[in-house]
């Protein structure tokens, strides 16, 4: 035999112990199920938080190379997803894994910062640029009263105005201190 043969059937070998000494442990598969599931919803869960993150990031990254070749103004809110959309691979960076409408976006605009030259927004590290919405639609922007809250273990991932993401509990600031 090989030595990736014999590595390949100790795992083998591993595995069905391990499966053997858990299934022992538990009367029914049913119990072996009741630990299982929720360990894979929250790696899941995890995923697609990960996912959104990314998501939001490539949004940012898109919006701040349109306010480059602008004269450094940021898309209006009113028809962002429509101005970025040559800026990324994909429209699948527009749509959070978690969000189950089906809509075209997922994710809202500032308004707050629409149309803004990025040099004129303070504190770009703390002001949000995009979020994830409580009303998906094609063009979604508000402000804090939208936040989708519950998609992700009770937060949500927002993207700010200087590109960077961040997974926060609590509402960061919309407007420019």
């Amino acid at each position: 035999m090989k030595r990736s043969q014999v590595v390949g059937l100790i795992v083998v070998i591993a595995v069905v112990a391990v499966g053997a000494v858990i299934y022992g442990m538990f009367r029914t598969a049913r119990e072996v199920a009741h630990i299982v599931q929720p360990a894979a919803a929250r790696a899941v869960g995890v995923v697609e938080k990960a996912k959104c993150r990314s998501h939001l990031s490539h949004l940012a990254l898109a919006a701040d190379q349109w306010a480059y070749e602008h004269g450094g103004k940021l898309p209006d809110s009113d028809r962002w997803v429509d101005d970025l959309l040559p800026y990324v691979v994909g429209q699948e960076d527009f749509r959070c894994p978690a969000d189950p409408s089906g809509a075209r976006c997922s994710y809202g605009m500032n308004q707050a910062v629409s149309g803004k030259m990025l040099g004129e927004i303070a504190n770009r590290e703390a002001v949000v640029l995009f979020y994830e919405t409580a009303h998906p639609g094609d063009n979604p922007s508000d402000g804090p009263r939208d936040v989708a809250v519950l998609r992700h273990n009770g937060g949500s991932v927002y993207a700010f105005a200087d590109a960077h993401t961040d997974w926060l509990l609590t509402k960061p600031a919309f407007e420019s201190q």
